[in-house]
């Protein structure tokens, strides 16, 4: 039997990121993508199956809902008030129900390898993001969304006890939703990013594990899952958390964004809508991270969203695995709303053309895919 050998999965990474590159939900990149990992996860005689489903990318969702509200808040200075609280109904619908849009087809990529005892499931998300040129903004973005419509919606609820102070309560609203909405838009650039860190490093540790489970007798029970339109707005992960694929005595964990810096487990995430990761699978986790020498530490991701998000939701038991070389703690404003251990990512090559392969560390994905391996009960 073969062991574990970190050369295999810097050859995945060197194929995803250099030799197809970036691969956007859905793109020519994320097709070519798709069929390396079948052929090799069939290769190692893996059960390999896709899951359809529609997304809509992140440039469609925000263009939509920015000009539906601007428009719905531009009526509301001409109609009267009850009339004018339809327009903006559908807005609102929209921002949650972004299904509701037109989008494109894309899909999982499920591998099974049957054994015994209980199963582990392994996620990775497969898609590349688009570039961010000003990183600052889409987290402004993150922490102005919320208000920017409530704000307006108070505003018009209020306007028929408060009739004199329109129409310039209605500018104001215009105000209040259009600048912070139009943030992302002002920071994303039309290119991709070839996403080796980000996420060929996750994809790329699978197989590998895939590979040396598949030569174990007994072998362990072990889902791999490649999700789709993640940087999208994690639709894969919502999609298969609706599947019935998985089970709810599945431990789940999701692997992103960890050939660089110090190996995280997310404690939980969000700032007005806040969600934990159960503390025993986090325990379990970074155990096994332990015992291949690392010494893993805690995050409240506040402006990261991760694939195990729509599986808690669902009740799955989930977390998310990472890593950061500079993660910035210590804003007074994570202070101020009670967020320990909250934190931003210092890594500078996120989702920019610089995610190249050989900013990727090797040691860390060797003593990654041994710590993997113990969970999957393969060590």
């Amino acid at each position: 039997m073969n062991g574990f050998e970190v050369r295999n999965v810097f050859e995945h990474l060197d194929r995803l990121a250099y030799e197809i590159g970036p691969r956007r939900a859905g793109s020519r990149g994320d097709e070519r993508a798709l069929d390396y990992l079948s052929s090799k996860l069939k290769e190692y005689g893996l059960k390999v199956q896709r899951q359809d489903f529609k997304f809509v990318d992140r440039e469609r969702r925000l263009w939509s809902t920015l000009l539906l509200g601007l428009l719905s808040l531009l009526l509301s200075l001409l109609l009267p008030p009850l009339p004018s609280l339809l327009p903006w109904s559908l807005t609102l619908l929209l921002t949650w129900r972004p299904d509701l849009l037109p989008g494109r087809r894309t899909c999982n990529l499920l591998a099974e390898l049957e054994g015994e005892g209980e199963r582990r499931v392994l996620l990775a998300h497969r898609d590349s993001a688009p570039c961010v040129s000003r990183p600052r903004l889409l987290e402004l973005y993150h922490l102005l969304q919320l208000p920017s419509l409530l704000l307006p919606t108070l505003f018009l609820l209020l306007r028929p006890l408060l009739p004199s102070l329109w129409p310039w309560g209605g500018v104001l609203a215009l105000l209040l939703f259009g600048i912070p909405r139009s943030l992302p838009l002002l920071s994303l650039s039309s290119r991709a990013s070839p996403g080796a860190n980000d996420n060929a490093s996750g994809v790329s540790l699978l197989l590998e594990v895939a590979r040396v489970c598949s030569q174990l007798n007994p072998r362990p029970p072990l889902l791999l899952v490649f999700t789709g339109a993640e940087e999208e707005g994690l639709w894969g992960a919502r999609a298969l958390a609706s599947s019935g694929y998985l089970r709810k005595e599945d431990r789940i964990l999701n692997v992103d964004t960890v050939g660089v810096g110090r190996t995280y487990v997310v404690a939980g995430g969000g700032m007005w809508r806040r969600r934990r990761t159960p503390s025993w699978l986090n325990e379990e986790v970074k155990e096994c991270l332990r015992r291949e020498g690392l010494k893993p530490g805690d995050w409240w991701t506040v402006f990261s969203f991760h694939d195990h998000l729509p599986l808690l939701h669902r009740g799955f038991s989930a977390t998310t695995l990472t890593a950061d070389p500079a993660l910035r703690r210590g804003s007074l404003l994570f202070g101020l709303l009670g967020l320990r251990g909250a934190g931003r990512r210092g890594w500078r090559y996120l989702h920019t053309e610089e995610d190249l392969p050989e900013k990727v560390e090797l040691p860390n994905l060797e003593k990654l895919g041994g710590a993997l391996l113990r969970f999957a009960g393969a060590r």
